[in-house]
């Protein structure tokens, strides 16, 4: 992780900045971990991502751990670790597959996976937190 960005978000339509700084970090395939408390606009962010490329059912995948949205031009891969408790769970899922396979992998509630290495891909931080009304989101890459 060598750059750090912050930005401040008062409205979802503001997401959109950090879309396009993310897109204009020029990596491929990036994984994407997303931290924040519930609420905070993991899933927001997710949806506001996939819009630019034209996919507008992006939901939580909460119950069903992970989505994935396709199109001509992107795959999109959204997991969510909130219920998931064990790595062992985490490597049923075949994640490593789901990353090759994936032009975006968005993962909610990453901690379980801090342990792991992961420098074989290009890793992406984001943090999100509230304060005041607003949102304060961090991007570690």
């Amino acid at each position: 992780m060598s750059m750090e960005k912050i930005f401040t978000v008062e409205k979802v339509e503001e997401l959109s900045e950090i879309v396009d700084f993310i897109l204009n970090i020029k990596v491929s395939s990036p994984v994407i971990f997303l931290y924040g408390n519930l609420g905070a606009g993991k899933t927001e962010f997710v949806r506001s991502f996939s819009k630019r490329f034209g996919i507008d059912n992006v939901s939580s995948p909460t119950f069903n751990i992970v989505h994935c949205y396709e199109n001509d031009n992107v795959k999109i891969t959204h997991i969510d670790l909130y219920r998931i408790t064990s790595l062992s769970h985490f490597f049923e899922l075949d994640p490593y597959q789901l990353f090759e396979e994936s032009t975006f992998t968005f993962i909610e509630w990453p901690e379980i996976l801090d342990s792991l290495d992961f420098n074989d891909y290009h890793l992406i931080k984001i943090f999100f937190e509230f304060f005041d009304d607003k949102r304060k989101v961090k991007i570690l890459c």
